[in-house]
């Protein structure tokens, strides 16, 4: 009984650990403002200056940034200096693709990049989703501590194609919204099974 006791409260104080973890959702909408279509993802995707467009990301700033290479190694960042890294995944948004299976596919290349960072004196954040081939960025000169709806930031997508040429789609973004990202379904069926059990056992010893 004692055992279940403690494997409930280690559990427990997991799962609020997770409860209580940064992990915001951001969502950025706004306009195409100028393409350089060296890749010609643009043109096959049809994107054209002044479309709308929308990128969502999340941020975990308790967490490391990290890079995920096509040989499935990952790269974490750590803090140097006035650089303060932190995880980020693109939920999606992506508006042109790579072309003809992209040019970054040596095994060291990052098939996904999960990486964020903010400048401690100067405040410029930069938040990074997507793979070498065809990546996403988000750039403000403002702290991500500071950011609030309605922000205005800058966005660059970049596809690239089978010789290394690339496509940049720019775009003038609006923060219009920041969420906290919903705990996993499967964290609360973890604490459900647990409080299961525990009640199970307390009931057993009763008896």
């Amino acid at each position: 009984m004692k055992k279940l006791s403690v494997l409930f409260l280690v559990g427990l104080m997991g799962f609020s650990a997770a409860a209580n973890a940064a992990l915001m959702g951001y969502t950025f909408t706004g306009q195409v403002t100028s393409i350089n279509d060296g890749a010609g993802a643009a043109s096959i995707a049809g994107v054209t200056n002044g479309d709308t467009i929308t990128y969502r990301f999340s941020v975990d700033r308790d967490l490391p940034g990290t890079l995920t290479q096509n040989n499935g190694s990952t790269q974490l960042f750590t803090d140097t200096g006035t650089t303060d890294y932190f995880f980020d995944d693109l939920l999606s948004g992506s508006v042109i693709d790579e072309v003809n299976g992209g040019y970054f596919n040596a095994p060291t290349d990052t098939a996904e990049y999960n990486r964020g960072f903010r400048n401690t004196n100067s405040g410029y954040t930069q938040l990074r989703g997507g793979s070498a081939d065809n990546f996403i960025q988000i750039t403000s000169s403002l702290d991500i501590d500071l950011w609030s709806v309605g922000l205005y930031v800058s966005g660059m997508e970049v596809a690239s194609n089978a010789i290394g040429n690339q496509t940049l789609v720019i775009s003038n973004l609006r923060l219009s919204n920041i969420v906290p990202v919903p705990i996993p379904a499967a964290a609360w069926l973890f604490v459900s099974g647990l409080l299961g059990l525990f009640g199970f056992n307390r009931r057993k010893s009763k008896t």
